[in-house]
């Protein structure tokens, strides 16, 4: 003998995986289906949240600037809840839901006196833009400031 061996077939190692690989764009398919709505929800959760975050800042910082105007003994109890709807126009906050009120409600703001505690308050109603990321439909912002008048 010659020790000659004979011709093996090998089968054509492409056609199994070209088998696998249409298989598997369908799969990846389904995963992608199933995936894409969880993202979207947790991307557009995340942003109402930062509009959500946004929103309690911007009616903090204008009732803080509201209480600083309440403090001048010039101003009027309209110059405050003016100052405050101006100082929160991105979101919306108009000055009807400003409220301003002297020593509890003890006296008028045009007779504040030197010493006198200003209230400053409001609620704002945040919008939500999806209604399955957040559960309540609306969420009440709410900032309070005490200032003493000059």
């Amino acid at each position: 003998m010659s020790g000659a061996m004979a011709p093996v077939s090998v089968p054509d190692p492409r056609a199994p995986r070209r088998r696998r690989r249409d298989r598997s764009r369908g799969g990846v398919a389904v995963e992608f289906a199933l995936v894409l709505p969880v993202f979207l929800a947790v991307v557009f959760g995340i942003i109402d949240g930062g509009r959500l975050m946004m929103a309690r800042w911007m009616v903090s910082y204008a009732v803080q600037r509201g209480g600083r105007v309440a403090s001048l003994r010039t101003s009027t109890a309209q110059q405050v809840k003016d100052a405050v709807a101006a100082s929160a126009t991105l979101i919306g906050l108009v000055s009807s839901n400003v409220n301003v009120e002297v020593n509890s409600g003890g006296k008028a703001f045009t007779a504040r006196a030197s010493g006198d505690k200003v209230h400053v308050w409001t609620t704002f109603v945040f919008q939500r833009k999806l209604a399955f990321v957040f559960v309540p439909a609306t969420i009440n912002v709410a900032a309070t400031t005490l200032t003493v008048v000059e």
